[in-house]
């Protein structure tokens, strides 16, 4: 039966080939006697240089430590300055000191703040950060369990 079946559609598809050849002559065969090409002028414009406007490109602005009030944690010693990154010793207590620096920076009205404050040991790590519109601070408070000295590291 799958046979026959199969004949038959292989029939119709035979009488379907044949029957278009018929009835669509071969387009191919046609000859062109001539070619008559006819220029034509076109006009391309010249692009011009036109003065554009200068747009300011905002650019993150760094907060630098005495500007606007200082990032100086009040009696503390400087120990080094290397560009944007100042670093401070105190003999405070760590709780204060962080207390202090999370005071100024919601006190300068940083929107996006950060604060990670980890005691493990006696061992203090406590990380700070805070940035709005353009300005931003980043503090590390440290302190090695026995050892008497704490010390900032102030990113601006």
């Amino acid at each position: 039966m799958h046979v026959l079946i199969t004949i038959g559609a292989v029939i119709l598809v035979l009488a379907g080939v044949f029957y278009t050849r018929v009835s669509k002559p071969d387009v191919s065969q046609e000859q062109v006697l001539s070619i008559k090409a006819t220029p034509v002028e076109t006009v391309v414009p010249i692009p011009t240089a036109s003065p554009k406007p200068h747009t300011p490109v905002p650019t993150q602005q760094l907060v630098s430590p005495d500007s606007s009030g200082s990032y100086h944690y009040p009696g503390s010693q400087t120990v080094s300055v290397s560009g944007s990154v100042t670093v401070l010793t105190t003999g405070d207590d760590p709780e204060k000191v962080t207390d202090w620096y999370k005071n100024k920076i919601r006190s300068r009205g940083m929107s996006v703040t950060s604060f990670v404050v980890t005691k493990t040991n006696n061992n203090v790590f406590n990380k700070l950060a805070g940035a709005s519109a353009g300005k931003k601070i980043e503090v590390e408070i440290k302190k090695a369990a026995g050892d008497p000295v704490v010390t900032i590291t102030v990113k601006v």
